[in-house]
């Protein structure tokens, strides 16, 4: 979206805790009016609980809140991604754990975007011409996202 002014706060290889160990009031010099989220696959691979990923994704909202600026910026909830043979990040649980991340939406009354399903295969796998190693968007992957959210932002 080359027309928007985006700033990606992502790191990676890290996960919603160290994300929440990270967050200072320079992530959000901006200002941002929105904020999404999608964070927790690599929580998975460190064995962290469902309960904690919720946990640290709750924090970070309200971290963010706190050391906003103006206002209270729009928060976007986003679905894990599928994988595609990638065992340490099964679907099954990525599924389960989209189902928390959606009620934690809900409950805090922010928006929550299931977008994993435009993302996936016949076998709830990670579309192949998505990716080039199973786990990380390519191209094509990141353009359809951002096509997804565009109207959005």
């Amino acid at each position: 979206m080359p027309d928007k002014h985006i700033a990606n706060r992502g790191i990676s290889g890290t996960t919603s805790g160290e994300i929440l160990g990270y967050l200072s009031p320079t992530w959000l010099e901006d200002k941002p009016d929105q904020v999404f989220v999608c964070l927790g696959t690599n929580d998975l691979v460190r064995d962290t609980d469902d309960e904690t990923i919720i946990r640290n994704l709750s924090g970070i909202i309200e971290k963010i809140k706190a050391l906003s600026h103006k206002g209270v910026p729009r928060f976007y909830l986003i679905s894990l991604f599928p994988t595609r043979e990638n065992s340490p990040r099964p679907n099954e649980r990525i599924n389960r754990l989209n189902t928390q991340i959606h009620l934690l939406a809900e409950k805090q009354q922010h928006a929550y975007l299931h977008l994993n399903v435009f993302f996936r295969d016949e076998k709830n796998r990670l579309e192949k011409s998505f990716t080039h190693d199973g786990l990380h968007l390519n191209q094509k992957g990141y353009a359809l996202w951002a096509k997804l959210i565009e109207r959005l932002v």
